[in-house]
């Protein structure tokens, strides 16, 4: 019995061991074939658990970004509410807004929009504190709109905030198409009430556009773009009224006001919003807004005078070692004023001089304005005058006969501004220049005449000068310019200058146009190569 007791042991024995296989060998072979038994049993189990489905990680809903807190108030288009209203997508909401005439929702590649195809189709949102701003407040508003076309009849009115004309309510913001050219109009406060408009250089097409409207105090203007490119500007504007906000029309159907298109979204932020302009090119718009006061002792008084100033890229840099010319502009006796604004343009009109040299980004360009300001002293038993020149000593008069004994209000400020800024090291003090219209373009003469060892290149317009006092700026590069048919400024102007500075042989070029009156600045500061050519003289 213990025999086979011991017989079925063994047995047992046996079959367990061959079951478990060797528990380890000293030979190679057997080492090698051990470890390959091992990777295969790895390389089994990696096999065994990729095929097995993988439970995935969740995944984030498809959310659309954070909308920022500056988004006050957004129509997206998508549609009406079961109320029957245009919901207001912004983080607060509460500006929905109502329809009239049944707009349609139009969806196209995922996208849906309204779109205004008949008279009498708009939406309105009612007035609240939030959508008004003043001047005194940044805030932008943005449109993405397609026009069709098609004027109805007077100014189609993409959208508008504040005007309410038969209320005779002037304070607002918005988009127009003008009437007659199809420019995309910019509307907002006149400075002295009633309407005012900034149009495009072109008409408007029929593709998609986005249009912005930035009013940033911190730069002192309100800027339009469109498609990110800088349209004009003016300075920040109250648009605070008790009208509403109306989307596809004027706020009245008497005025004919139906925009006749498709709108994708419209935003309202109540903070200056950034604009990509890496690749737009520098302009007037980039310039700084400073102001200057001093002590005059003929008035016995602070006289204050707003300029605006660009810096070209990287002049502020503290490690910058670079020298940079500089440009004084002085504006004409119809950019007087204190707005800071009008002395960047010629009548309304883009101011091209300025444009290009600020398009280079090469050069600091100082642009003072004058107020139209003048008052009789007693003590210099003459009128005295806070602008460019005196008052009898001007327009009509052709050249002058001598420099006066002292200097208006306005020359003293200049002349004060320009050794502030040549004080700077990074100023290269061999290439300073001036220009200047009309009246700036007197005290272009005048101011090269008081100060002839400064400049290196003058180009006035249209002014007049000091014959006698020729031989003094000889040495200065002038290119002079004149219209023939000048009567508000004689040609003799600027044609006696010549006369006397070729005399002495000095350096002067003058251009005069045939059938051209006094606006010789459309076609002077057109004139090719004329940027290159100031930028090349040095003393």
């Amino acid at each position: 019995m213990k025999k086979k007791l011991f017989l079925v042991a063994l047995f047992l024995l046996l079959v367990g061991c061959s079951k478990s296989g060797p528990t380890s060998s000293n030979s190679p072979s057997d080492h090698s074939s051990d470890t390959n038994a091992s990777s295969e049993s790895e390389s089994d189990t990696s096999s065994s658990s990729s095929e097995d489905p993988e439970v995935p990680p969740d995944e984030p809903p498809d959310v659309p970004p954070e909308l920022p807190d500056s988004l006050i108030a957004k129509w997206d288009f998508e549609g009406l509410s079961e109320e029957g209203k245009l919901i207001d997508s912004s983080k607060n909401g509460g500006h929905d807004a109502s329809p009239a005439g049944n707009p349609a929702f139009i969806n196209e590649n995922d996208v849906t929009y309204v779109t205004f195809n008949a008279q009498n189709q708009h939406f309105v949102v009612p007035n609240t504190d939030d959508l008004n701003f003043s001047n005194t407040q940044s805030f932008s508003a943005v449109a993405r709109f397609k026009w069709s076309g098609t004027i109805y009849n007077n100014w189609p009115c993409i959208f508008n905030k504040g005007l309410m004309v038969e209320t005779n309510q002037y304070y607002y913001y918005g988009l127009w198409i003008e009437q007659g050219t199809n420019k995309l109009a910019y509307g907002s406060t006149h400075p002295n009430g009633g309407c005012y408009n900034t149009t495009t250089p072109t008409a408007l097409d029929t593709q998609w556009h986005t249009a912005k409207i930035i009013q940033d105090v911190e730069k002192g203007q309100t800027s339009y773009y469109l498609d990110e490119e800088f349209q004009g500007y003016v300075n920040p504007f109250n648009a605070v009224s008790t009208a509403g906000l109306f989307i596809g029309y004027n706020g009245s159907d008497a005025y004919g006001s139906q925009f006749m298109g498709s709108i994708d979204y419209i935003e309202i932020y109540n903070e200056a919003i950034e604009i990509d302009e890496s690749a737009r090119p520098k302009g007037i718009q980039d310039m700084e807004v400073g102001s200057y006061s001093y002590f005059n002792e003929y008035l016995n008084t602070t006289l204050t005078y707003p300029y605006k100033i660009y810096y070209p890229t990287g002049f502020k840099d503290v490690g910058n070692t670079n020298k940079y010319p500089f440009l004084l502009f002085l504006h004409g006796h119809g950019e007087c004023g204190t707005d800071n604004l009008q002395q960047l343009k010629v009548l309304g009109g883009p101011n091209e001089l300025l444009n290009k040299v600020i398009k280079n980004d090469n050069c600091v360009v100082l642009a003072p304005q004058v107020p139209h300001a003048q008052q009789y002293v007693a003590s210099l038993n003459d009128y005295y005058s806070q602008e460019w020149v005196s008052v009898n000593e001007r327009w009509n008069t052709g050249s002058r006969a001598s420099l006066p004994s002292f200097m208006s209000g306005g020359m003293i400020a200049a002349n004060n501004l320009l050794d502030q800024f040549l004080a700077n090291p990074k100023i290269d003090t061999n290439r300073i220049y001036v220009s200047g219209i009309s009246m700036g373009g007197y005290g272009t003469w005048e101011i090269l005449a008081r100060r002839p060892e400064v400049f290196a290149a003058a180009i006035p317009l249209c002014g007049a000068g000091f014959p006698s006092l020729a031989e003094s700026i000889k040495n200065i590069n002038i290119w002079a310019f004149h219209g023939l048919s000048d009567t508000t400024v004689p040609p003799s102007g600027t044609s006696d200058m010549e006369t006397a500075l070729n005399a002495v042989n000095g350096k002067i070029t003058a251009t005069y146009y045939t059938g051209v009156g006094h606006d010789v600045w459309i076609r002077a500061y057109a004139t090719e190569g004329l940027v290159d050519w100031l930028m090349n003289q040095h003393k």
